[in-house]
């Protein structure tokens, strides 16, 4: 996608991308779901993906159909247990990044090396590593089992801190340098400047919570965003 106008997206990839995972879970599930009802018990557990919960690149149509799929398993989960109790639970697995062969291309080289793609993943995955399918079969087994049997509707996630590392943790070099800007603004100020500067947030702040409790919170993001705004002109 990246090379190509994103306003003239391949209609045709993204339906067969909707039918493959939207339909083929949904089908399924009508089929076998009244087998469940004759014999009054059932474990249904479909497959989402990371990609519903990060953003990934050149995969809409994929991560649009598991964002479906999370939202079915959902409404499915409800509706099932309106009408038929706790005899049918509906469960979703959400892989992270599992070495297939459907992806092994995009994040490997054929020597076996990591694709740029590759590269970027396993440096935001604390176990710096890829999973193994055979890494799912464990709670495939507990959502199937008995010992699930008070769980329905959720998803179960296996992206061994990627989203926590990813969202958390990573500073990127242009946010280390807007903080070394500024700490190196602070050091180069005159005290006038820096007296002026302390004493917008020390009349601000107090200011900006009376706004917020007596009037709205939005009244006090505005203050916030006026007082920051000051600061920023006693530094430049």
């Amino acid at each position: 996608f990246p090379s190509h106008d994103i306003f003239s997206l391949n209609m045709n990839g993204m339906k067969k991308a909707m039918d493959l995972n939207v339909w083929g879970t949904l089908l399924p599930t009508q089929i076998f779901g009244e087998a469940f009802i004759h014999q009054s018990s059932g474990s249904i557990v479909n497959i989402s993906s990371v990609s519903t919960v990060r953003p990934l690149t050149k995969v809409l149509g994929y991560s649009m159909a598991k964002a479906a799929i999370d939202a079915y398993t959902k409404w499915f989960a409800i509706e099932v247990a309106n009408r038929h109790g706790d005899n049918i639970r509906v469960n979703a697995l959400v892989p992270g990044f599992f070495l297939t062969d459907q992806n092994r291309a995009l994040l490997t080289q054929p020597d076996g090396s990591l694709t740029q793609r590759g590269q970027s993943i396993i440096k935001q995955t604390p176990f710096k590593r890829f999973g193994n399918p055979q890494e799912l079969n464990g709670a495939l087994v507990w959502l199937l089992s008995d010992a699930s049997k008070f769980v329905t509707g959720t998803t179960v996630k296996f992206t061994v801190g990627l989203m926590i590392l990813a969202g958390i943790f990573q500073i990127s070099d242009s946010t280390q340098a807007v903080g070394i800007g500024l700490l190196r603004g602070i050091q180069d100020m005159k005290v006038p400047t820096l007296i002026v500067l302390l004493a917008y947030w020390i009349v601000g702040i107090p200011i900006g919570c009376y706004l917020a409790f007596q009037l709205k919170w939005e009244v006090y993001g505005l203050w916030i965003g006026f007082i920051v705004g000051l600061s920023a002109s006693a530094l430049l």
